[in-house]
């Protein structure tokens, strides 16, 4: 069976509508182009003439691939192919070194290829809604990324590159199969948007009170029952969205109060658990029975008498707890 006329007709009047803009567009001079929401099956080759060309929408069609001739528009900055069908991407990508932001979002992607590495110029990356299961090490290149998105993909691991990324400042990959954060992210210290909810963390790890910038956290639909003291510290933290954890019954309390709860309930917390080896000894019974002696011998004080003690003679000494080899003060 044939495919149904209405459909070529359909395809064939997104075609032309194409062509027509690029016509506009090479006549007029203009730097954008818009082909959004017009229902593109494939991309007109005269798209490679707009040589002009610093952003190109392409966002919401139905394009299966990226031509080859794409490497022609090289004063590219914006590339939005978000919401197709892609399942690759073309070498020749690599090639469009101008880039700054790049949108694959919500494709069919199952590998990106390396040469993605020379995109060094890059400050937003949006590889969210694919079928991501790992990442070329040459991202490990993209130094320059703000905003890195990488929602919904079937990732376990986060690479150990995203350590790399030192002036990233939005970072999201909520949706994918993940159950601890990678350590390398608290060296991020500019970041102050992110994201992980829907994975399956249990915990947040302690050293995210380091990112010291964070107004946006957001950890919906994980399995956290508890919260590290040390996020009470995050003094610019505007939002935290912890909705749909099994929260225990004092942090689901606070949460519902607000931030500002939550903060208090997380510094009460910590300062209850907050170990003080210190403990008064005191002495007491009749005169002459030898309380100094006593002292003496836990003082280690070799053995020697005294005259009647009258009043009150106060002494710090150090124990150690023989089961966890913890020193203890006593004041006595």
């Amino acid at each position: 069976m044939g495919v149904p006329k209405a459909a070529i007709m359909a395809r064939d009047q997104a075609y032309y509508k194409a062509e027509w803009k690029i016509r506009e567009t090479l006549r007029s001079g203009e730097t954008k182009l818009n082909l959004s929401d017009i229902g593109l099956t494939e991309l007109p080759e005269s798209l490679g003439n707009l040589t002009q060309l610093q952003s190109l929408d392409l966002l919401n069609n139905q394009l299966v691939v990226l031509p080859r001739w794409i490497c022609n528009l090289t004063l590219l900055r914006e590339l939005y192919v978000g919401n197709n069908q892609l399942t690759e991407l073309p070498e020749s990508l690599g090639q469009l070194t101008k880039l700054n932001l790049l949108d694959i979002s919500k494709n069919r992607l199952m590998a990106l290829p390396e040469i993605l590495g020379q995109l060094t110029q890059l400050e937003s990356l949006d590889l969210s809604s694919n079928q991501l299961a790992t990442l070329p090490e040459s991202l490990g290149q993209l130094t320059q990324l703000r905003s890195l998105t990488l929602s919904n993909n079937q990732l376990a691991v986060l690479p150990k590159f995203l350590g790399n990324f030192t002036e990233l400042e939005q970072l999201r990959f909520g949706g994918n199969p993940l159950e601890s954060l990678p350590e390398v992210i608290k060296g991020l210290s500019r970041l102050y948007d992110l994201h992980f909810s829907w994975c399956n963390l249990f915990s947040i790890p302690d050293w995210i009170g380091q990112l010291k910038n964070l107004k946006s956290l957001g950890a919906h639909s994980n399995h956290l029952v508890s919260l590290p003291s040390s996020l009470a510290q995050l003094e610019h933290l505007e939002n935290l969205n912890l909705d749909k954890n099994p929260l225990n019954p004092e942090l689901a309390e606070a949460y519902k109060q607000g931030l500002k709860a939550v903060k208090t309930y997380l510094r009460a917390k910590s300062e209850s658990q907050i170990t003080l080896n210190e403990a008064k000894l005191i002495l007491i019974g009749e005169g002459e029975v030898g309380k100094t002696c006593l002292m003496d011998a836990l003082l280690g004080d070799t053995w020697q008498e005294h005259p009647s003690t009258h009043g009150i003679e106060i002494k710090s000494f150090q124990l150690t707890n023989p089961d966890t080899q913890t020193e203890i003060t006593l004041n006595g």
